[in-house]
């Protein structure tokens, strides 16, 4: 039997697409963070009242997703804010965050305006 060779294309594509999707949606938020998780929706709208500027990031960390929320002032230095799907602050060192690994991409979710 002949596998014809479109198929085969469109098969592995399908699948990688389907993976992709699958690895968003096993992260905490799945999709849509800024809407699903009811903490994050809570920090955004108070970061957005702030003539500021903020970003929400999502990676992992010690197999976790986790949140990270910078300032994005030019002349600002400023340490960045590591939280939990369940909106825990993670508490690190200055030198920790410094050292901090994460294991997955770093995924900009949310910028605000400022």
């Amino acid at each position: 039997m002949k596998l014809n060779p479109i198929l085969i294309t469109v098969f592995i594509a399908g699948l990688l697409s389907f993976s992709s999707c699958e690895k968003a949606a096993r992260l905490c938020g799945g999709n849509d963070p800024k809407n699903e998780l009811s903490w994050l929706k809570v920090e955004i709208s108070r970061l957005s009242l702030q003539n500021k500027c903020y970003t929400i990031s999502r990676s992992s960390y010690n197999m976790e997703t986790v949140f990270i929320i910078s300032s994005c002032e030019a002349n600002i230095n400023s340490v960045p804010l590591l939280y939990l799907c369940n909106g825990t602050l993670i508490n690190l060192s200055e030198s920790e965050l410094k050292e901090i690994k994460f294991t997955g991409k770093i995924e900009l979710i949310w910028k605000s305006n400022g």
